[in-house]
């Protein structure tokens, strides 16, 4: 993929998700306000449960993923790919009619009606989350950030008719939910309706074709797994240890860090295809300055707390107690999306997915271990979340010692950069006049970039400048 190539399926990828970022506000705040704290919480218990639900691909989509990654979509062999895809939309079917029979003839309480909304929605979100990974795996990024548009339109949508018919039902909206992500799945089999409808000829595709897919795809699966299990875990522990009403308040923090998260997740979308044709040799380089770009990002992001701590006491102040969560919680993106957006990506690349699970499974062991002591000595939320940024960090340490070991990787600015801002935002965020400090953090931060990359500032200032010139001389 060519330089400019890449800078356009970025900018494309975040100018929709500019739009998802709209809707992610909309659902963030009016949707809690909306369906008030108890239907909240169970329409986060749904979300929670319905992030685990990629396991019932089984390896299939992340196979086909790894194995395409990287090819051009007029280089599939589209007969294979329709055989491909019926094959999975059977076992797709057939997952959910089992979910559903099962939830029928076992559970008989409130979580009845939410469990069968969930194994109605598995088959079509792994649908989408299939044609998504071969979006992806081609570099077809427009057909993936066109159906981010189109699903972040469809939620203000929903939210709008919820406003003005007056709904607050957590189950109506995650009916609504499932329809819009229908929509979207139809979307999708219109658009790659060549490789779904029935074969021009029959070939036969052997048992070890179908095999050999699963087998390279659930390393990817489990290490996508273990990394939602680690980035979870706290709320998991919330939603068992606490009532509903407390997981609620503490889902609403992480409905407002997911805010930051999505523009995140532009970056980290692209970032696989094109790591793919990066030349090994400058491995090195390439992660060091993608890690620094992802966190001082979310270093400028942090800044995000001030004005929330304003708004929210004003315009859900049955939240107001999520604020000490989110402050506590936020300084850790800077932490998880290095990871998720590109640690990940680079074991994916290195083909190093089965170290990159080993790593994830040792981080669930000591996440769990860490927040069921927190909650233990304290019995508290705010101590789940401090032990949640314990664990991200220890997560990162073992990444990055790996990296350090196998590729010699520059480590140390990166490390300072998080541990600096996170002890700056926790000093100034705790004190009284909040405006004032988050106008200081701001600025702290703004000097420390300026003199750390004050050369390759004056470097793209006099690019900018050389080019202006040589503007006015055309137009000349």
């Amino acid at each position: 993929m060519s330089k400019d190539t890449t800078i356009t399926a970025v900018l494309r990828i975040a100018s929709s998700n500019i739009i998802k970022l709209t809707s992610s506000i909309l659902i963030a705040f009016l949707l809690p306000k909306l369906l008030g704290v108890e239907d909240f919480g169970y329409y986060k218990i749904f979300l929670l449960y319905a992030t685990y639900m990629g396991i019932f691909h089984f390896g299939f989509a992340d196979g086909i993923y790894l194995e395409y990654g990287g090819l051009n979509y007029s280089e599939l062999d589209l007969n294979r790919f329709r055989i491909y895809t019926r094959f999975f939309i059977k076992i797709q079917t057939m997952l959910s009619l089992i979910g559903v029979t099962i939830v029928l003839l076992l559970v008989k309480n409130e979580y009845l009606i939410l469990l069968i909304m969930l194994f109605i929605y598995i088959p079509i979100i792994n649908l989408i989350n299939y044609f998504q990974l071969i979006s992806q795996a081609v570099s077809r990024f427009k057909e993936y950030s066109n159906r981010i548009l189109l699903l972040s339109l469809l939620n203000i949508v929903i939210i709008a008719i919820m406003i003005l018919m007056n709904i607050s039902n957590y189950k109506v909206y995650i009916l609504f939910l499932i329809i819009i992500n229908f929509i979207i799945l139809i979307g999708y089999f219109y658009t790659y309706r060549n490789i779904i409808v029935k074969p021009d000829h029959p070939i036969l595709i052997k048992k070890r074709e179908y095999f050999n897919l699963f087998k390279i795809g659930i390393p990817l699966l489990l290490a996508n797994l273990t990394s939602t299990l680690v980035l979870t875990v706290d709320r998991q522990i919330v939603e068992i240890f606490f009532d509903l009403v407390d997981f609620s308040v503490y889902s609403f923090a992480y409905s407002m860090l997911a805010i930051i998260t999505t523009l995140v997740s532009a970056v980290s979308i692209v970032i696989y295809p094109i790591l793919k044709n990066v030349d090994k040799s400058n491995i090195q380089t390439t992660y060091s300055k993608l890690i620094q770009l992802i966190v001082i990002f979310v270093m400028f992001s942090l800044t995000a707390y001030f004005p929330l701590k304003w708004i929210i006491p004003k315009f859900l102040p049955e939240y107001s107690e999520s604020l000490t969560i989110f402050m506590i919680a936020l300084p850790g993106l800077m932490i998880s999306s290095s990871i998720t957006a590109i640690k990940h990506n680079f074991f994916k690349v290195l083909n190093k997915n089965n170290h990159y699970f080993y790593i994830a499974i040792l981080s669930i062991i000591i996440s769990i271990i860490l927040n069921l002591i927190f909650y233990y000595v304290f019995l508290t939320k705010e101590a789940i979340a401090v032990s949640s940024v314990i664990s991200l960090f220890v997560w990162y340490i073992i990444t990055e010692l790996y990296m350090i070991k196998f590729y010699k990787v520059k480590w140390k600015k990166n490390i300072l950069l998080i541990i600096f801002s996170g002890g700056l935002f926790y000093g100034l965020s705790n004190l009284q006049n909040y405006i004032i400090f988050g106008f200081i953090y701001f600025t702290v931060v703004s000097l420390i970039i300026v003199f750390n990359y004050r050369s390759k500032i004056k470097r793209g200032y006099r690019s900018l400048l050389k080019k202006r010139n040589w503007c006015d001389k055309y137009e000349k």
